[in-house]
């Protein structure tokens, strides 16, 4: 047996953009964009606006919005600017709050660090978790995230969204507390609607 990999080059140079919306059908949308671009992100990252709420109970230095977008872009010296401003311009659109880009070094780190601390934390709004990762086409992300938070209201559940929006495949986190019975319940039997909702 024998494999022969083609290794991509570490890119000279990355920058990201931060995108704040009003909601998360906002932010969606500008998903669907982003991705139709001749050049697409590397990484692209959707935080709904409870993952927002608690990136900033645990410290971190995010606005209020209804959504936000990481979008991070390789390329080198003299091409990334140009990269950067295209999907700047796909980024904006109707609910669009605010873009800050951070170009390499302590900004950007920043950034992808709320991300990481993200997952961690949501054991901090409640002691019981049901984490699915679903997957979509990235142009039906919008339904997805309207479906998700149809149920959140349907079942008087936190349901907090995240995840790589590059890819279409997002994580659906219903928080409950497994000592209540009722919620527990309800935690439970919205788990078979989030599978509907994908397919």
């Amino acid at each position: 047996v024998e494999a022969t990999l083609k290794l991509t080059p570490l890119p000279v140079t990355q920058a990201g953009l931060r995108v704040l919306y009003r909601d998360a059908d906002a932010a969606a949308a500008a998903v669907s964009r982003l991705m139709a671009q001749p050049v697409v992100p590397t990484r692209l990252e959707f935080m709904d606006a409870r993952s927002l709420e608690l990136l900033r109970r645990n410290g971190a230095d995010v606005p209020e919005a209804g959504a936000m977008l990481l979008v991070e872009a390789d390329g080198d010296h003299d091409t990334l600017p140009y990269l950067l401003q295209a999907l700047a311009t796909a980024a904006e659109g109707d609910g669009l709050l605010a873009l800050d880009v951070a170009m390499e070094g302590a900004a950007r780190e920043k950034l992808w660090a709320a991300r990481k601390a993200l997952s961690p934390a949501l054991r901090s709004i409640a002691p019981g978790k049901i984490n699915e990762d679903v997957v979509v086409p990235v142009s039906r992300i919008p339904d997805l995230v309207a479906g998700v938070q149809a149920l959140a209201r349907d079942y008087s559940l936190t349901i907090v969204t995240f995840g790589h929006a590059g890819n279409g495949n997002l994580h659906v986190n219903i928080l409950y507390h497994p000592d209540d019975a009722d919620e527990n319940a309800r935690a439970h039997a919205a788990l078979p609607k989030i599978f509907e909702l994908t397919l």
